[in-house]
């Protein structure tokens, strides 16, 4: 570096080759500024003592950054993070308005600096790039962070929210280098830059909306929206090459869906999954492979993806990635005794709170593995679609096994957790008490374990239905399901609703909204089916159905498919009630094979519905989950021939009317029929293909437009409520 510098960029504290090539200097030259060369002032004893003293100064954990903060201007240059010199207060611009430029890149002057501001981040690999590349990456603000109080809102709120569900990281070394005291951006441990933006990105759900909108961006929405790119860029430009890196970068990418791509979310766990088993994360157990990097680490995030599978496909009634043929899940989970290098060095949880939440993640995994037969029974065929088989005897044999030992395991796990989990439940009542992060998460795992019995609750309705000819016990099995059902559902709400009564709903994870779509349409049916002088009820319950997606909807993006599948379905409604009664006074089970008649009155809530007309259910059921897993509403073709019924029960036409009621935002958004389509097969020479498989993988995971983004109503949803 020149001995002098000219005084724009002394001003902006940039590198300067104006004493090695003249006057202008490169920086000047590219950015068409006026360059003057600047004569340095003479530093006396004091001065050096003080900037001695300020850059060996160790700052605490809660003030881990610079102070007072450099505030980025989108001009400024990729520079050498060595020997930068320290703002002054006065040196500090204050913070714009929240401009915007036609890239969508907050323009002016925010609370964002390059990151070679942080000791604790590495220098991305950016030799390979042309300079006009690594301009897009500063462009594009792949090469900025937050500063400041804002950096420190965003870490803390990872670790409080994000970290108990997703523990990828070390915590107590990823704290050590963020207060200063590990090793610096040159040393081997700093963190990825390209994760860095992804754990920015999967923190801002949590946020206060003040701190986003000091960072320059319009709203939440767009800030994760940049925050993505950002991360995504920096992957695709290959600024990261570690295996292990990549595959937690992207398992928190897989954190965001849109309405425009809603299977995003899969196709990040599906490059998550490859970069973990490329590392050898899969076999972490296997002591005979080269320990290139901690067997715990690899441990910890392939468990990790197994989370995020389970949450992905309760949630959107996905198939599971991560099964048996590609794991041996008798190998154990997560163990108190892997945290043990973390326990009491946490930032933002006491140990004791540490402890318990550490306990929490491994009834999670032990969850993970018990949901593995029920979701692999329950949505393995959910494309199928005409192709399924007629029914048989042997069939029903079959699928009742999957069905029995899927129970079988959730059994156990209930046993061995259920009563340690609601111990935690309701802990504590106070805003900031810590409590709360307990009695979140533990409901969030209770939430997960119901909803897993919904699923296979429905799709044990469904293999009754359709192999109801060998059963001579149809009707006690539908009952028995129809109590289970009931059960599991009300089971989610009331957690739900609790949740949202102490304020914690907004701090659930990305799958809470689609756990909550069934009980809102079951809600909505009641309200339906209801006798007038019950219906205020039900109004209630619909108004805070309506609200906590209202709190949904204002945190992740998913909430907007959530809410648009749930406005499909609504509208299939009222054409399945109008022609579900067969006579007056009652109405008659599906395809009535063995003359099971119940002789029921007008039904007056949907568990009466199931009784009565299980196919009706089975219908709506399959239609919820289609639409949640494929992104569209589904005509009658994609559903199994036996689901319709016979000629006369079906009403077809009026069944094919109801499939097409769909608003405009999602049925045009179409995913691919099979999400496994995206999976991108990655070999030894996975560097070397980088661009080539980030071209791919761009036709199908291409950005969106946050303008372009249509939502569904809720005034609709409240409209159809009141218009019953």
């Amino acid at each position: 570096m020149g001995t002098q510098s000219c005084q724009s960029c002394h001003r902006r504290k940039v590198r300067c080759d104006v004493d090695t090539y003249g006057s202008p200097c490169t920086n000047c030259r590219l950015d068409g500024r006026q360059c003057e060369k600047r004569v340095p002032l003479k530093r006396g004893r004091k001065s050096r003592v003080e900037r001695d003293h300020r850059r060996n100064t160790v700052p605490s954990v809660t003030g881990a950054f610079r102070e007072p903060e450099l505030v980025y201007t989108t001009g400024s240059r990729l520079e050498d993070p060595s020997n930068l010199p320290t703002v002054s207060q006065t040196e500090a611009t204050s913070v714009s308005s929240n401009a915007v430029d036609d890239a969508g890149i907050p323009s002016g002057i925010y609370i964002l600096v390059p990151f070679y501001y942080h000791d604790f981040l590495q220098r991305p690999d950016v030799r390979h790039l042309r300079p006009a590349e690594v301009q897009r990456l500063e462009d594009q603000g792949a090469l900025k962070v937050p500063s400041g109080e804002v950096l420190h809102e965003f870490i803390r709120h990872y670790f409080l929210y994000v970290h108990p569900c997703l523990p990828i990281l070390n915590e107590a070394s990823f704290w050590s280098l963020y207060s200063g005291q590990g090793p610096g951006s040159s040393g081997a441990e700093g963190i990825s830059l390209a994760l860095f933006q992804a754990m920015l990105l999967a923190a801002s759900q949590f946020v206060q909306p003040q701190t986003i909108q000091s960072c320059g961006f319009e709203n939440l929405k767009h800030a994760r929206t940049l925050f993505h790119r950002r991360a995504e860029l920096l992957l695709q430009n290959g600024a990261e090459r570690d295996l292990l890196t990549l595959a937690q970068t992207s398992l928190l990418l897989s954190l965001r869906s849109t309405i425009d791509d809603q299977s995003l979310n899969s196709a990040w766990l599906t490059r998550a999954i490859q970069y973990a088993k490329q590392a050898g994360a899969h076999r972490y157990y296997d002591s005979t492979l080269p320990a290139t990097r901690s067997m715990l680490e690899k441990k910890k995030l392939w468990w990790s993806c197994i989370l995020r599978d389970r949450m992905i496909a309760v949630g959107v009634r996905r198939s599971i990635q991560i099964t048996p043929d590609d794991f041996d899940f008798d190998q154990g989970c997560l163990e108190v005794d892997d945290f043990v290098e973390e326990q009491g060095k946490s930032q933002v949880y006491q140990p004791t709170t540490q402890m318990t939440l550490t306990r929490i993640i491994i009834a999670q995994c032990e969850l993970a593995v018990a949901q593995t037969p029920a979701l692999m029974a329950a949505y393995a065929n959910l494309d199928q679609g005409r192709g399924a088989e007629a029914s048989s005897a042997s069939q029903l044999v079959t699928l009742m096994t999957q069905i029995e030992r899927a129970k079988t395991e959730l059994d156990i796990w209930a046993r061995r957790f259920k009563t340690k989990l609601l111990a935690h439940v309701g802990a504590a009542n106070q805003p900031k008490d810590p409590s709360n992060s307990v009695t979140l998460f533990a409901d969030m795992t209770l939430i997960h374990y119901f909803s897993t019995l919904v699923a296979l609750s429905n799709i044990s309705v469904s293999v009754l239905e359709q192999h109801q000819v060998h059963l001579d016990d149809y009707v006690l099995r539908l009952d028995n399901l129809k109590t289970q059902l009931r059960s599991s559902i009300t089971e989610v709400a009331d957690r739900v609703k609790r949740l949202s009564d102490q304020g914690l709903a907004h701090h659930l994870p990305v799958s809470a909204p689609a756990c909550t779509a069934l009980p809102f349409i079951l809600e909505a049916l009641n309200h339906r089916l209801s006798p007038s002088d019950e219906r205020s009820i039900h109004q209630r319950q619909l108004e805070r159905y309506t609200k906590i997606m209202k709190t949904f909807r204002a945190q992740n993006d998913h909430t907007e498919c959530v809410t648009a599948a749930v406005d499909s379905i609504l509208q299939v409604v009222e054409v399945e009630i109008s022609h579900m009664s067969t006579g007056p006074g009652r109405f008659q089970t599906s395809s009535n094979t063995n003359n099971n008649m119940v002789s029921l009155s007008h039904p007056s809530g949907w568990s009466d519905m199931l009784a009565g007309n299980p196919l009706v259910y089975v219908r709506l059921s399959l239609c919820l989950d289609f639409t949640l897993s494929q992104g569209k509403t589904p005509h009658v073709t994609d559903l199994p021939v036996w689901a319709l019924g016979t000629a006369a029960a079906l009403q077809a036409p009026s069944l094919s009317s109801s499939l097409h009621l769909m608003p405009p935002s999602i049925s045009q958004n179409v995913l691919a029929p099979n999400t496994q389509s995206r999976i991108l097969e990655i070999d030894d020479s996975t560097q070397a293909e980088m661009e080539d498989q980030w071209a791919a993988f761009n036709q199908t995971a291409g950005l969106t437009d946050p303008a372009a983004w249509s939502f569904a109503d809720m005034d609709v949803i409240k409209a159809w409520f009141e218009s019953c």
